[in-house]
C-alpha cells in the first residue's frame, strides 16, 4: 500500500457544488426578491470568486467571506437588502447540498477498505460539514480538514501540516483546483492527481473517479 491516506478535495471532487449552488442561489435569491436572472448569478460568482481568491492568498479569513460576497453584490445592484441576512439565508440553502459527483460512491466506499479516506476543504465548517453529515459519503470519512477550522487555507502548506500530523508525509491528494490541490500538494511536497476534463502535462490527470480504482 503506498499511501497512508487519500487527501480529498470535496466540492466538485466528490460532492457535486455546482448543482448545491445553483438551487442556493434560486431559493434565496427567490426569497429576498432578488431577480433571478443570468447577470446577477454572474455578479454573484464574480463577487464570490474574488472573495475565495483573496482566502486563498491568505488576505481575507473564511469567517468573514460569507457576508462581504454578499456585501459586495449587493452594494455593486444597488438593491436595499441586508446582507447578513441574506448572506445566512444562502449559508443554510447550501448546507441542504447533498449532491454527489459521478462515481464519488462507490469509488471512496471501494477506496476506503484499502486506504483512510479524509476531507480536505476550503469552506464554510457549518456548510461542509452538514453536508457530509447528511450524504451517503459520511460511512467512509475518516476525518475532515475544513479551511474555517484550521483558520488557514490551501494553497497554504500549513493547511496540509494538519493530515500530515495525523497520518504522515505519504499522502496523495485529490483535486479539481489546480491553483489550490495541485499547487497546495506540491507546496507540500505531496504527490497529487487533478481531476478535470482539462489534460494537464504535468501533472496526472483524469476525468473519471473510476480511474483511482485500478491506480491505487
Amino acid at each position: 500500500m503506498k499511501y497512508q491516506a487519500l487527501l480529498f478535495d470535496l466540492d466538485n471532487t466528490l460532492m457535486d457544488f455546482s448543482k448545491s449552488e445553483e438551487d442556493a442561489i434560486y431559493n434565496t435569491f427567490t426569497k429576498f426578491d432578488i431577480e433571478h436572472s443570468e447577470e446577477n448569478i454572474k455578479l454573484y460568482e464574480a463577487k464570490n470568486h474574488y472573495c475565495w481568491d483573496q482566502v486563498e492568498k491568505g488576505e481575507l479569513k473564511v469567517k468573514d467571506l460569507a457576508s462581504l460576497r454578499f456585501y459586495l453584490f449587493l452594494n455593486e445592484l444597488k438593491i436595499d437588502r441586508d446582507h447578513n441576512l441574506l448572506a445566512k439565508d444562502f449559508i443554510e440553502e447550501l448546507a441542504k447540498g447533498t449532491y454527489l459527483m459521478p462515481y464519488a460512491l462507490e469509488v471512496v466506499k471501494e477506496l476506503s477498505q484499502k486506504y483512510k479516506i479524509a476531507i480536505v476543504s476550503n469552506g464554510i465548517s457549518y456548510i461542509q460539514n452538514k453536508r457530509l453529515d447528511n450524504s451517503l459519503l459520511k460511512p467512509y470519512i475518516d476525518k475532515r480538514y475544513i479551511s474555517e477550522d484550521l483558520d488557514v487555507a490551501k494553497p497554504d502548506p500549513l493547511f496540509f501540516a494538519y493530515p500530515i500530523k495525523e497520518y504522515g508525509s505519504n499522502l496523495l491528494v485529490i483535486g479539481d483546483s489546480y491553483k489550490s490541490d495541485v499547487v497546495g500538494a506540491r507546496n507540500a511536497g505531496l504527490d497529487c492527481i487533478y481531476y478535470s476534463k482539462e489534460k494537464d502535462k504535468d501533472v496526472e490527470t483524469i476525468d473519471d473517479l473510476r480511474a483511482l480504482l485500478t491506480m491505487l
